[in-house]
């Protein structure tokens, strides 16, 4: 069964076999992010190029209107707005938070397209994902520049704006909300299929890290996950996080009890009753079973912060992560940086 929330495990393209920590991380989202740009049709609209912090940033002269393109079709209500605005535009991408309903339904649509019809094999009469997190949210959208299709979404809450966050449905958080400064927490990304490189990658995280400077935030949570619920698999990967000081137990957050993945603690157990050798030994099986996102959370400064929560619908393991902002790798920054 595939991932959800584009976490599916990533291959080499030369050899197809599982990727390791390093080979992600030198492979893929260094040269993949080096890749141009395929050229925007020159009929399709008049730009003007900037050269900014070595990229090249593409504006519109005459810009279209992304709410008139998002079409008067939409059926889900007229009273959402944008908490926080955000207007990038970056290569061959348009980068921004969903301003009204017409433009928040292209990122439910595309959510139904990835969560419901890709992966799980079903539909919605509506063919959009929603539930009850969508209308205090905000929605970035990375729309081509060019088209205006929508080719991928990022679900934001912030604490400025709504108390209620998806992950308190499988995890108690703890004193997590009650530190300081405004939380962010962050989930249903996902990326069109035909546009899932590392370049939309980067434009994701453009926009993400747009929302940070224009909001101010603190810190950023949420779930991330691997399509394994063996106990004695996760309990290995549980330890290899603690042994690399991938973890921070301090804000004392845990699934709710409905969510804990029989088995876990007895296979926690003997895990410990292991020698260090006989654990180093399977680094690099479970390097490779921790997914893309998960990695890139965890090289940007995350923590895991809790044991994982068993997502039933989707047969996986959620793992809460945890970032502070102030804490962001400086290379991190400049390349992601988004004006």
């Amino acid at each position: 069964m595939p991932l959800p929330r584009c976490c599916a495990p990533v291959f080499c393209p030369s050899c197809a076999l599982p990727m390791t920590k390093k080979k992600i991380a030198d492979k893929q989202w260094r040269i993949l992010s080096a890749v141009p740009a395929p050229p925007i049709p020159s009929s399709a609209k008049k730009t003007s190029q900037v050269k900014i912090t070595g990229t090249t940033q593409v504006q519109d002269t005459d810009p279209p209107s992304a709410a008139a393109a998002a079409g008067a079709d939409s059926h889900l209500g007229t009273g959402f707005h944008a908490k926080v605005s955000i207007d990038i535009r970056w290569s061959r991408f348009h980068i921004l938070t969903a301003e009204d309903e017409a433009m928040r339904e292209k990122a439910l649509r595309l959510r139904h397209d990835v969560f419901l019809h890709e992966i799980l094999g079903r539909s919605s009469d509506t063919l959009v994902d929603q539930d009850d997190f969508d209308d205090i949210c905000d929605h970035l959208l990375i729309l081509e520049a060019a088209s205006l299709r929508p080719v991928g979404t990022y679900r934001f809450i912030s604490s400025s704006f709504s108390q209620r966050f998806y992950t308190q449905t499988e995890f108690d958080l703890g004193n997590l909300l009650n530190s300081p400064g405004d939380k962010l927490e962050m989930g249903r990304a996902c990326i069109h299929p035909e546009f899932r490189n590392g370049f939309t990658f980067i434009a994701l995280w453009k926009g993400l890290a747009g929302y940070i400077s224009r909001h101010r935030v603190s810190r950023l949570f949420g779930c991330s996950s691997i399509n394994n619920t063996d106990p004695a698999t996760i309990a290995a990967i549980q330890d290899y996080l603690q042994r690399h000081d991938y973890v921070d137990d301090s804000y004392g957050c845990q699934p709710l009890p409905t969510f804990r993945l029989a088995g876990l603690v007895d296979a926690q157990r003997q895990v410990q009753s292991l020698s260090l050798t006989e654990r180093v030994a399977n680094d690099g099986y479970i390097e490779a079973m921790i997914p893309p996102l998960l990695w890139a959370y965890l090289e940007a400064g995350a923590k895991v912060v809790s044991s994982p929560a068993y997502d039933a619908d989707f047969a996986c393991m959620d793992f809460l992560t945890v970032l502070n902002t102030d804490r962001l790798r400086d290379d991190l920054v400049r390349k992601y940086k988004p004006w």
